[in-house]
């Protein structure tokens, strides 16, 4: 927080930026329901370079400069069941 800065003009302009960072990453959630898979998209207008695959069931998606732009999960209703906090 800026000094000087009350919480609600901190408030007014923390939702100003968040509006300004959905914007520019444009984030999505996609799910096949057919193919159970999960799909989250944050790369705003990046274009997909390659995929790395870390387990069989998750994927990042990494643009030119090896930014993540977006994670597959597959099997995910399973993918669920295995890592949901008991």
């Amino acid at each position: 927080m800026k000094k000087g800065m009350s919480g609600a003009e901190f408030q007014k302009e923390r939702k100003k930026q968040m509006k300004l960072a959905n914007k520019i990453i444009n984030p999505s959630i996609h799910y096949d329901k057919e193919y159970d898979i999960l799909y989250l998209w944050f790369g705003g207008k990046n274009k997909v370079e390659s995929t790395i695959e870390l387990t069989n069931d998750l994927r990042v998606d990494i643009n030119k400069k090896g930014m993540i732009v977006a994670v597959e999960i597959c099997e995910f209703s399973e993918y669920q069941k295995r890592n949901s906090f008991k």
